[in-house]
């Protein structure tokens, strides 16, 4: 949307001068956005009106009369934005905005008609670039970061959307934008030709690389015996230090240990559309022998990662999630740094993401025990 508050002062003041001392020296960008971050305005022009008595009038303008200050869509948006969707495409908003002058104009623009969710500043009482209000976003619409294109015209709302594992694009214009989500999507939506070899060399009892929502790694059939053996042996690592396993969905818990800890519903809920979560369970059931710990206990993550997910999807299966490397050696963050070695010793290495040079975090690693005492092994 475009918002300039010069579009009522230009007019009022009729000197572009006058407009610019105002809103540099009385209604500054700093007081504005701290109704953006949730101060009422009623509060906010009280405050100023005491700071500067001479300027009322012009202060409860900038209330009285702020439609003056709305624009028009920004043009080209609409229709991006219907393309976006056409192919697929959740869209979301993240908006800096007071929350009483939202719902003054939020029905008046058909481009918020196309938004599957919208998190604004002054409802939520944070605005950007503020880290949290990017894990409001997440959280609540369940995004996976790795899988998210944050756009926004202003640099530091993309810097923290990138120390969040999200890509970013400052906005210049709709045409730059499409161009440049499309060069991001090329490398992030994957083949069905790759999906399905991948589920069939899983199926046959075979051994992948494939790029997950941590580093790359090395899976199988998590059921299958001698699949995971053969993992053993390519990373030359004993049994005894067990590996964890990537389902695609909260439901299949139980499936493989004998009872999931209320604590560890806990966590899950909590960390949904951030940082990936490894739970190690005790008990654990239907899963091959030698995966399992000495202690009966197994590490799992829910994938967020589009490509995993739909492995274990179609495989119907949980699959093996091992780091891409020789055990002791550095893990493999992108693909070019998986070693020969491993890349000749499986049987089929996936397409996706091989470009991709994001390096993301690994996941945090919590211990639940039987009396559902919590360990920490990775923060």
């Amino acid at each position: 949307m475009d918002w300039n508050p010069h579009y009522l002062y230009d007019m009022y003041f009729g000197d572009r001068k006058k407009a610019d001392w105002f809103l540099d020296t009385v209604c500054t960008p700093t007081w504005n956005t701290q109704m953006d971050a949730g101060k009422p305005f009623a509060e906010g022009i009280a405050e100023k009106i005491a700071e500067y008595p001479q300027w009322e009038k012009e202060i409860r303008m900038y209330w009285d009369d702020w439609e003056q200050m709305m624009g028009e869509q920004i043009a080209g948006m609409q229709t991006l934005l219907e393309e976006l969707r056409a192919q697929g495409y959740a869209l979301y908003g993240l908006s800096n905005w007071s929350a009483e002058t939202f719902n003054r104009v939020r029905n008046r623009y058909p481009v918020f008609g196309l938004l599957d969710g919208m998190v604004i500043s002054g409802e939520e009482h944070v605005a950007k670039p503020d880290a949290r209000i990017y894990e409001i976003l997440l959280h609540r619409y369940h995004i996976a970061p790795q899988e998210a294109i944050f756009v926004d015209d202003n640099k530091p709302n993309i810097d923290t959307a990138m120390a969040l594992g999200i890509r970013g694009i400052v906005f210049k214009n709709a045409e730059q934008t499409r161009t440049a989500i499309a060069q991001m999507s090329a490398g992030t939506r994957y083949a069905q030709e790759d999906l399905r070899e991948a589920v069939r060399v899983l199926r046959a009892g075979g051994v992948i690389l494939y790029p997950t929502d941590t580093v790359w790694g090395i899976g199988c059939d998590a059921t299958n015996e001698a699949a995971v053996q053969r993992i053993y042996d390519i990373k030359h690592r004993g049994d005894s230090k067990s590996m964890l396993v990537l389902i695609d969905g909260a439901g299949k818990l139980q499936g493989y240990v004998e009872r999931v800890p209320d604590t560890a519903w806990t966590l899950l809920e909590a960390s949904e559309g951030g940082k990936p979560l490894t739970i190690i369970y005790p008990h654990a059931k239907n899963l091959a022998k030698n995966l399992i710990a000495e202690d009966g206990s197994i590490g799992i993550r829910i994938t967020q990662e589009a490509f995993s997910r739909a492995l274990c999807e179609q495989l119907h299966h949980p699959i093996v999630s091992t780091s891409a490397n020789i055990s002791g050696e550095k893990a493999a963050s992108v693909f070019r740094e998986i070693a020969p070695e491993i890349i000749e010793a499986v049987d089929y290495v996936c397409l996706f993401r091989r470009e991709d040079e994001t390096r993301h975090k690994p996941s945090s690693i919590i211990k639940i025990d039987e009396a559902e005492r919590i360990t920490i092994i990775r923060e």
